[in-house]
């Protein structure tokens, strides 16, 4: 689409403009308009977007209003704000993201907050301290991504043995990039390509798997394809249902899950009780659904009991 070219003598002016634009795209693009202007406005001058609005009144030099103009034309075209500026907060932590890896959603915090809750209840059983720091705790995130899920849960359980894994190198290369910003480097992760659990047998036993995996239905990622979606179709398509990978993840876990741990899947609230059923034939018990904050079905997970296998 064309776009009106003004002079931004201003900060102010540059949002006002831009936030016209993106409201006017309608929600199909964006329910946040002044959002995505504001930070797409940071990323183009190159501060944060505090400072945009301690700096409204100021003058934009020419060189960060064209730099500006060139980010909103991209949103415009449909690029998300996250593949724009290259980062995306989680958890807290600032995550380096780009087009070969999903951008993480506020609805997969979900899936942290899940697994902290199961590993508290489960120390508190065992008689530990309420205090926990992850000791003696060994996680797996697969199908890992950009590494938020298991990096967040790193910042939490700092003594936590974490491993990250991913069937795409690009993903897994991402996921390095972010460990080594993010957490201190003589802390226990480890990142590495797997093809779900192949490999991973010699780090095992897991007290707990976490896993976004592909779950969209063929369907509904054809149309995000025909949209112009641009994240990568490998990290969203789950077969005809949704739960192709599912199928495989849950049956497979129980070779590397140690007895009595836990594995935590995010999923569509459609896919929910699929799920819990197939855990529960699987032999996991106390099988729950965590709803995201929207109200939800977010994540199913359940812990196994290995005498029933």
């Amino acid at each position: 689409m064309a776009i009106q070219q003004p002079r931004l003598q201003s900060y102010r002016d540059a949002l006002v403009w831009a936030s016209g634009l993106l409201e006017a795209a309608g929600e199909v693009l964006t329910d946040t308009p002044g959002l995505d202007a504001s930070l797409l406005l940071a990323h183009a001058a190159g501060i944060d977007r505090t400072t945009v609005f301690v700096r409204l009144p100021d003058r934009l030099s020419e060189k960060e209003a064209n730099r500006f103009r060139t980010l909103i034309h991209k949103r415009l075209t449909g690029t998300p704000v996250s593949y724009l500026t290259g980062r995306r907060e989680f958890w807290g932590l600032d995550f380096l993201v780009n087009n070969e890896v999903l951008i993480p959603r506020p609805d997969t915090e979900t899936l942290v907050e899940a697994a902290l809750e199961a590993i508290g209840a489960g120390m508190q059983e065992a008689g530990q301290r309420k205090g926990m720091r992850g000791g003696g705790l060994r996680i797996l995130d697969l199908c890992c991504g950009s590494g938020c899920i298991g990096i967040a849960l790193a910042s939490e359980l700092p003594e936590a043995e974490v491993v990250l894994s991913d069937i795409s190198s690009a993903a897994v290369d991402i996921a390095l990039r972010n460990r080594q910003r993010l957490l201190p480097a003589d802390q226990d992760i480890v990142v590495m390509r797997s093809d779900l659990f192949e490999g991973l047998s010699t780090m095992a036993p897991f007290d707990l798997i976490v896993t976004n995996p592909p779950y969209l239905t063929d369907d509904e990622a054809d149309a995000m394809a025909s949209a112009g979606w641009e994240e990568p179709d490998g990290a969203l398509r789950g077969g005809k249902e949704g739960l192709s990978l599912i199928r495989k993840i849950i049956p497979a876990s129980l070779r590397v899950l140690r007895s009595e741990g836990y594995l935590f899947i995010e999923s569509a609230s459609s896919q929910s009780g699929e799920i819990s059923r197939m855990l529960q034939e699987a032999g996991f018990l106390r099988v729950s659904v965590k709803k995201d904050l929207a109200g939800r079905d977010r994540v199913t997970g359940g812990q196994w009991a290995k005498k029933r296998i």
